[in-house]
């Protein structure tokens, strides 16, 4: 029996990857108007500027297959129409701010002063250049997040006064960070790798009997497409609700995660709507996360220009393709022509 494409390791496409990689790239290359060709703007990088040469088409190849694998179906990139494929096109071509926001150490800059009165910064504790242990004394008992600024999907949960078991657990955890963003970068992510890595400490929000809320904004051209609830911690217990721009529930599910609790009303959402669209005013795409307390405190999370690596898929193929057509991916070329 024939494998579906999303039963194979992007490693197991590449070679075919590798041919739609060639048929864009050189679509891209002679259209009019190349991508290629355009002027390098103040402020912000693209991939085509970072990566050169054969690391250009490798990547390109890598990222195609690693979409194919997750969606279970080739991207269409000339031109790219769904929302996950032009998340794939901005990954080389699309423009991105640099300072990045994606620096989970310096995402606070770009909350603006106006909503600083609202939205709360997590508290960071202590910080390091290198990868080294969280310091034994002077952190008040509690409990903390050890993060890299550089990186995804790393967050592990630790409690002070720290044991020799955590003081372990700690050093393997170091040991795993020191490839740092390559695993992102090798990804097509390259803004991970213009931030300075640090590792560092966050003090948990929330209390132990009580997680806070996370609420991910999708902005596209600065205005706010669809955002999602993420509920529960672990593949099998996280849950994602899904809403329009005005709050009404959208009945999808994302990638294989369950639908959550839906919310009649959110109190808070006016702020954080503006707010997430201030911040990504001046992105082509970004997901502005926010947490919530049970006693309605909010706090910025993080700024991510391609949530998943573009690999989301949703129960209903079409909201992929509808969320798309209101993105227009090349909005930033509109100041070099």
């Amino acid at each position: 029996m024939t494998k579906r494409l999303n039963e194979h390791t992007p490693q197991e496409l590449l070679q075919d990857a590798y041919e739609h990689a060639a048929n864009w790239l050189n679509a891209e290359m002679n259209t009019e108007r190349s991508c290629f060709l355009a002027n390098p703007l103040p402020n912000f990088g693209r991939g085509v500027e970072f990566y050169s040469g054969l690391d250009l088409y490798r990547l390109a190849a890598f990222s195609i297959a690693i979409y194919a694998s997750g969606t279970g179906r080739w991207p269409s990139l000339t031109p790219p129409v769904r929302m996950t494929e032009k998340q794939l096109w901005s990954k080389f071509f699309g423009f991105m701010p640099l300072p990045t926001p994606a620096d989970k150490l310096t995402v606070g800059q770009f909350l603006p002063a106006k909503f600083r009165d609202r939205i709360n910064l997590p508290e960071i504790v202590w910080r390091s250049n290198s990868l080294t242990m969280p310091p034994s004394l002077g952190i008040p008992a509690g409990r903390y997040l050890l993060k890299t600024n550089n990186d995804s999907g790393t967050n592990l949960e630790v409690r002070y006064p720290l044991t020799s078991d955590q003081k372990t657990t700690i050093a393997k955890w170091l040991q795993h960070r020191s490839r740092g963003a390559a695993r992102l970068i090798g990804g097509g992510e390259w803004w991970y790798g213009k931030i300075k890595p640090e590792i560092f400490l966050e003090k948990t929000i929330g209390t132990e009997d009580s997680s806070p809320e996370e609420w991910k904004l999708h902005v596209m051209n600065g205005r706010c497409s669809y955002l999602y609830e993420r509920q529960g911690d672990g593949p099998k217990t996280t849950a994602h609700t899904v809403y329009d721009r005005d709050f009404n529930h959208v009945p999808i599910s994302v990638r294989n995660f369950s639908r959550g609790q839906v919310r009649d009303s959110l109190d808070e959402y006016p702020i954080i709507l503006e707010a997430a669209e201030t911040i990504a005013s001046n992105m082509s795409f970004a997901r502005v996360d926010f947490y919530r307390t049970v006693s309605g405190e909010l706090f910025l999370g993080e700024v991510t220009f391609c949530p998943n690596n573009a690999i989301n898929w949703f129960s209903d193929p079409d909201f992929d393709e509808k969320i798309g057509a209101a993105w227009d991916h090349k909005f930033k070329y509109k100041d070099d022509r």
